[in-house]
């Protein structure tokens, strides 16, 4: 098995609220965000997954780092929201994202 530990998405909830908070500072990153379509588009990259039998993913939110965009109340919400929905890909697609209890038990 080949372990991804540097796989970063973008769930779709977190960031429909996250671009609310965007400022001119942070504008490099939205660009980023939408040149590179696999960070929102799970169907896309179970496909690409796919090709590589082996291959499983840890996953982790992109940029932009939360405490450069708004206040540590509102990021521990964000924050909250990006792990509920990276939780519920790893739910589905147990076989192609990790999380820790499956590194104990496999």
């Amino acid at each position: 098995m080949k372990i991804d530990i540097f796989t970063h998405i973008l769930p779709s909830k977190y960031k429909s609220i996250l671009y609310k908070y965007f400022s001119e500072k942070v504008l490099f990153e939205k660009k980023v965000h939408e040149k590179r379509p696999t960070l929102t588009d799970h169907t896309q990259r179970i496909k690409i997954l796919d090709e590589y039998e082996d291959m499983v993913q840890v996953l982790s939110v992109t940029l932009p780092p939360l405490e450069e965009i708004v206040d540590s109340e509102r990021g521990a919400e964000l924050a909250r929201i990006s792990n509920d929905e990276m939780a519920e890909l790893v739910a589905k697609y147990p076989r192609k994202y990790l999380n820790d209890y499956q590194q104990k038990v496999d």
